[in-house]
């Protein structure tokens, strides 16, 4: 037994080992009252698993179980656990990881090491195992060329659809050493996990694929089961939600007491290659359970449900006690603001006018993928000092429509437009926007790569005297583009030349989330082409090349991005 590794010690489920390796405010972790969650912290079955949650249900704890004991368990294993930001990376660092590794003898002694790096954005294990933590809300750049074998993304809601396919591509490689053979299930796994906020954001784009289990709860005195939804929520706890008949046949709510422990699991969508399962508040265990438990019934679900705590509406008891979508979005623009932008004399075009020719035009190009599109827009202000598209182009995604293929394309028509500058984006433009200057018909003084940051950075500006980079803050500018729509300081062609654009600036939705009296504003778009946003983007790039062309804006110190 002592010439065998550490790792050989570890035998069992997640869940199992769990409860003898990690504590949790100095107690051994327990599912006692949690057997809902043992299936997703179990689950190897499955190569991908949605969890849908309220908050304080135990899902932090379950996502640094997951990647915790998968490295103790293989060595030469690489985790790669992403957020939207970095506060939130930052307090799983610390608040998630450290305590339940620094807190077990076993990890301690075993795997860990004052040699080994410890920080924030590593955790290394002396099996040559690691977890790596990185954000990516605006940019998945930190994690492009990392090589992975297991990706947790958290608050996947907050996450912009697009930067999905490149995380999973550092699973891409991912294989078991040929002495793990029989551990191959652990291998090219992901777990995506959130709390849902409106019916069309990223995180329900993965639940509608998924198998969608539910937890059901038996009720004894009508023989039913229930799902627990707003209508479970008793005086004193949860209640069955089916329909009994009473006197004179009528029909009413049963209500009667059902205990959540006692539940099991039904999939509403079986047979879907995604596991999904659905997991709120109503659920977790209660302090009147036993020393496990920490929902307080009358505090932490009564109160906010019948608006009786401060800070919480319906649409906060849906997201994060139900967890629950609750349509909290509104769209950036709708059809008659855009309606009223439209002026009959600025037409779009598909060659040069006398015009555009009077025109000083600018270029934005959002760069695409195989998957996605490519758009190119441009244009300038007419004599009152609107901005208006002159030219607007899309290429759809497909292998002939690759982005690199098309640069002598794009260059032909904004020679052809006699474009001043091009503003594009940083993101799948990543050494396509250094292909542009190297045909020589442009130079980094009239090319500007944007990289989108942040809500606490500057609008717009350069990163560093000596990058060739820009800094766009999305949220602002976008706010400011919908801004000068709403305002009619921007000007569109006629309607008919305008549709085939509109759906890109429709799909786009202004997000409310957190307390009810301090709500933040972000701007995000669905999954898939139908959703896409990239012309929204190209137009913004467009005006930004104006602006910087023109006007020019502050240089910031780098460091902060690098």
């Amino acid at each position: 037994m002592g010439d065998l590794p550490p790792s050989a010690l570890l035998q069992g489920t997640f869940s199992e080992l769990a409860q003898g390796l990690f504590k949790l405010k100095g107690e051994y972790i327990s599912y006692k009252d949690q057997s809902y969650m043992v299936t997703a912290v179990d689950d190897t079955d499955y190569e991908t698993i949605v969890m849908r949650t309220g908050r304080q249900v135990g899902k932090t704890t379950s996502q640094s179980i997951r990647a915790v004991i998968s490295c103790l368990q293989l060595e030469h294993f690489h985790v790669l656990y992403v957020s939207p930001s970095f506060k939130q990376t930052k307090r799983f660092s610390r608040k998630a990881l450290d305590p339940i590794c620094k807190d077990s003898e076993f990890v301690t002694t075993q795997f860990m090491d004052p040699s080994l790096t410890w920080s924030i954005e590593t955790k290394q294990f002396s099996n040559n195992s690691d977890i790596t933590l990185h954000y990516a809300f605006h940019t998945a750049d930190r994690s492009r060329g990392e090589s992975m074998d297991f990706l947790e993304i958290d608050e996947l809601q907050n996450i912009l659809p697009e930067n999905i396919p490149v995380l999973e591509q550092t699973l891409v490689h991912s294989k078991p050493r040929s002495h793990q053979l029989a551990l191959a299930h652990f291998y090219k796994k992901k777990l995506y996990t959130g709390t849902p906020l409106t019916m069309d954001g990223t995180l329900e784009h993965y639940w509608a694929q998924s198998t969608q289990m539910m937890w059901e709860v038996p009720c004894y005195a009508c023989g039913g089961w229930s799902q627990l939804t707003e209508k479970s929520i008793g005086k004193h706890g949860t209640v069955c939600t089916n329909n009994a008949t009473g006197t004179g046949g009528s029909r009413h709510q049963c209500a009667r007491p059902i205990d959540p422990r006692q539940g099991v699991w039904h999939a509403m969508n079986p047979g879907a290659d995604i596991m999904g399962v659905h997991i709120s508040q109503l659920m977790a265990p209660r302090v009147e359970w036993g020393p496990h438990g920490w929902i307080r019934w009358e505090k932490d679900i009564l109160m906010p449900f019948e608006g009786r705590s401060p800070g919480w509406d319906k649409l906060r008891v849906y997201n994060e006690i139900l967890g629950f979508p609750c349509e909290s979005a509104t769209r950036a623009i709708t059809e008659a603001d855009m309606m009223a932008c439209v002026d009959e004399k600025w037409s779009l075009v598909q060659a040069p006018t006398a015009h555009t020719n009077s025109l000083r035009l600018f270029a934005g190009i959002d760069w695409g993928s195989t998957r996605s599109r490519t758009v190119l827009t441009i244009g300038g202000k007419g004599a009152d000092g609107r901005f208006g598209p002159v030219f607007i182009r899309r290429w759809e995604g497909d292998e002939e429509n690759d982005p690199t293929v098309l640069i002598d394309e794009i260059l032909n028509i904004c020679k052809a437009f006699n474009v001043i500058a091009i503003a594009c984006d940083v993101g799948y433009g990543f050494g396509l926007n250094s292909q542009l200057i190297q045909t020589g018909a442009y130079d980094m003084s009239n090319v500007f790569p944007i990289r989108y940051v942040g809500w606490a950075s500057p609008r717009l500006a350069r990163i560093g005297k000596r990058r060739w980079e820009y800094s766009g803050n999305r949220s602002t500018l976008m706010g400011e583009l919908f801004t000068f729509m709403k305002r009619k300081r921007i000007r569109l062609p006629p309607w008919k030349q305008w549709a085939p654009f509109k759906s890109d600036f429709l799909s786009v939705f202004v997000e409310l989330s957190g307390r009810a009296d301090k709500r933040e504003m972000r701007y995000s778009h669905g999954v898939g082409l139908k959703n896409a946003d990239d012309g929204v983007h190209s137009f913004l790039y467009s005006m930004a090349a104006e602006e910087l062309a023109n006007v020019g804006c502050p240089t910031i110190d780098d460091t902060f991005y690098n």
